[in-house]
């Protein structure tokens, strides 16, 4: 399970570009359109598996295992790994212990050579994987995907209020789906 840690600073498209692409010269819907930018680089963050500008993640898990995913990319650091021992005490694991992967796309943490994780309590959440993950800020962001978040923010702005039949909405995906499938985070 992911828990989001410390949100990102700023959206990767402001308002005066997003009504730049609507062609919107008033200010009457800054309100709708920055709820849209947001709630579409949601689902796109969600449905790509990327962090778009920077935030800290956590990752929890029941166990350690000797290839763990992170599916937040881009990594650009591993913070820490923490985990609770037998006697349920949250501890450090030494950098020693692990390393880290943010080459590749998800990023990895891995058991290190000739090294052994400590025994951990039975429970769940017993590992803690705190990390920083997202194109550092707007500009970072790759164009592609504000090209994606800019068709789908037109498309639900010019067309709120009408029903979204199925049609539509799977008119709008494969407009869409191409570009969402170049930049999805797939795990082998």
């Amino acid at each position: 399970m992911y828990k989001l840690i410390t949100a990102a600073a700023s959206e990767p498209l402001t308002t005066d570009e997003i009504k730049l692409h609507l062609k919107v010269d008033f200010s009457a819907d800054d309100a709708l359109i920055l709820r849209l930018g947001k709630a579409i680089r949601k689902s796109l963050e969600s449905e790509m598996r990327r962090q778009f500008v920077t935030a800290t993640w956590e990752l929890y898990l029941d166990s350690f295992e000797d290839l763990i995913y992170l599916e937040k990319s881009p990594v650009s650091s591993v913070t820490s790994v923490k985990y609770y021992d037998s006697d349920n005490n949250i501890q450090t694991l030494a950098t020693t212990v692990y390393e880290t992967d943010l080459v590749s796309e998800p990023a990895r943490v891995a058991l290190a050579y000739s090294q052994q994780f400590p025994t951990i309590r039975n429970r769940t959440n017993a590992v803690v994987i705190r990390f920083v993950a997202g194109y550092a800020d707007a500009d970072n962001v790759p164009e592609d995907i504000k090209k994606i978040m800019l068709l789908l923010i037109s498309y639900y702005y010019d067309n709120r209020g009408e029903e979204m039949t199925q049609a539509r909405i799977k008119a709008l995906m494969m407009s869409a789906g191409w570009m969402i499938s170049k930049q999805k985070l797939f795990r082998f």
